[in-house]
């Protein structure tokens, strides 16, 4: 079983490439050594061959570890790179983004959003999108919004009707909103597109 696993890894090559997989095989072929050569060679129980053989499979154990905790650390790395370049193309894009859940939270948002309508930034994350909208037509907003949810699609919203923002100081100001949604780890979300 352990060749077997050890022929595998060798011949997918990744090793070569791969720091974790690289210690995943010297780990596979520790163990091997272990059970095969040295272990096959102790003639009685606790004798210097059966003491070495454990203390070689202890080492294949670490390495499986080191390979496994490289492969975390990478992984995470990874991760992270790729949220960090997520969030600068957020912030490159010329409009004002926000995303926003099915209750109406803003979850994220570029720096030109928070200029559009006055805010510090992050200071909209965490609030409700009403924020945004004039005091005069913000409580019917929550019934559009489910209504968007319950069918999202693309939707351009300056061409159904004339659409004004409300900054932090309560001045309005006309925008152009475009919505689309967008499935992310916290569930179906709005993507919301403003430019004034």
């Amino acid at each position: 079983m352990l060749l077997g696993a050890l022929i595998g890894f060798l011949n997918r090559g990744e090793w070569q490439h791969d720091s974790s997989q690289h210690w995943l095989v010297q780990s596979l072929v520790v163990a091997f050594m272990s059970q095969c050569i040295v272990m096959s060679r102790s003639h009685q129980l606790y004798d210097i061959m059966f003491d070495l053989a454990h203390l070689l499979k202890i080492v294949s154990y670490g390495c499986a570890f080191i390979g496994l905790s490289t492969g975390m650390y990478n992984l995470f790395t990874q991760i992270r790179q790729a949220t960090e370049q997520t969030a600068a193309m957020l912030e490159a894009v010329p409009t004002g983004l926000i995303i926003v859940n099915q209750d109406g939270t803003i979850i994220s948002g570029n720096s030109v959003i928070h200029q559009q309508f006055g805010y510090d930034q992050p200071e909209l994350i965490g609030q409700k999108v009403e924020v945004l909208i004039p005091e005069t037509v913000r409580a019917g907003h929550p019934a559009l919004r489910r209504s968007y949810f319950a069918k999202a699609t693309l939707r351009q919203m300056r061409t159904e009707r004339d659409l004004s923002g409300m900054k932090k100081n309560g001045h309005n100001f006309p925008v152009e909103v475009v919505l689309n949604s967008v499935r992310t780890a916290n569930g179906l979300c709005v993507l919301a597109s403003v430019a004034d």
